[in-house]
């Protein structure tokens, strides 16, 4: 009889060890609605062509879901609640589901592409509404900011300023920000350097922390990798928030040569990591203004950006 209570204990004690094991399972288990982390989109367009391409990437806790089938997709807008504003987006492709444990928890990801017509307008609270058939309510996601430049090559017209290269300024922030952009510049007469615009409205110039040289873009390029280059450009880092944001550069008189323009960020109070980067920069020679458009570069895909992403969206709390 003592031998028969001492395997019942014991399977009783197992027992009770197994449901704590699977009650601590499902307790740390982070269950989240489908999310779609917000960026700021700085996205170029050329005139009389097709319509560009924008890509999302959506988080899921299963690799299957109302999202993952374009049968499924009834419409889709970018929507602006400030302005009421609807653009329709077209569906392109949906990627396959990539799986990843981000704290211990299940993570799938898939990419959305869609079709987008440009827009003048500025959308920097735009959701992305997807409206899902025999659903009555549309979904909506935050997904950043949105704002489209036109570029078009130019023929016949005499640039006095070129932009050889595009390097973003990075810090680790929150998550990895974007606190500025070294543009490299041939300059090829006298000129004055009067804005640079990213078309963003909660993006400006932090201009007192402006700087040009002629150090070698390589060298400029360790510092920045290093997280040294305020050792050059003194508050390249401070990455200021501020009410009124301004995009200018301080009227900086260039005479012809290369150079590595070097332009820190300030942002408002409300401000997304940026997916691209561009921008219009505005100079004059003899009192003439003329500005160089410059197309946005994806560059977030060289960062190891997505688990950082995961772990602040989903499992911040």
């Amino acid at each position: 009889m003592k031998i028969r209570y001492v395997f019942l204990t014991i399977f009783l004690f197992s027992l009770a060890l197994l449901l704590l094991s699977i009650y601590k399972s499902q307790n740390n288990k982070i269950n989240f609605q489908p999310t779609i982390f917000p960026f700021d989109h700085l996205i170029t367009y050329y005139p009389n062509s097709e319509d560009p391409l924008v890509e999302f990437t959506l988080f899921e806790n299963a690799p299957n879901s109302k999202f993952s089938e374009k049968n499924n997709y009834e419409e889709v807008n970018l929507f602006s609640p400030s302005s009421n504003r609807r653009i329709y987006a077209e569906l392109v492709s949906i990627g396959e589901a990539t799986f990843k444990i981000v704290g211990k928890q299940k993570v799938y990801t898939r990419k959305l592409i869609f079709s987008i017509p440009p827009s003048n307008e500025i959308m920097s609270d735009a959701k992305l509404e997807i409206k899902i058939f025999n659903n009555d309510k549309p979904y909506l996601f935050d997904v950043g900011s949105f704002s489209f430049v036109g570029y078009s090559e130019k023929e016949n017209v005499i640039e006095y300023l070129s932009v050889t290269s595009i390097t973003p300024i990075l810090k680790q922030l929150e998550l990895i920000s974007t606190v500025g952009i070294i543009l490299g510049i041939d300059v090829k007469e006298t000129l004055t350097l009067k804005t640079f615009n990213l078309n963003l409205d909660n993006y400006g110039v932090n201009q007192k922390s402006v700087f040009v040289t002629k150090e070698s873009i390589s060298k400029i390029r360790d510092l920045n990798s290093s997280q040294t280059l305020d050792q050059l450009a003194k508050g390249v880092y401070d990455f200021p928030k501020e009410t009124n944001l301004s995009s200018s550069l301080g009227d900086v008189e260039l005479t012809p040569g290369k150079y590595n323009l070097i332009i820190p960020f300030s942002v408002s109070h409300q401000y997304n990591s940026l997916y691209s980067l561009g921008g219009v920069i505005d100079y004059s020679v003899n009192n003439e203004l003329f500005s160089n458009e410059i197309p946005a570069n994806r560059y977030l895909k060289i960062l190891n950006f997505e688990e950082e992403v995961l772990r602040g969206v989903l499992f911040e709390n």
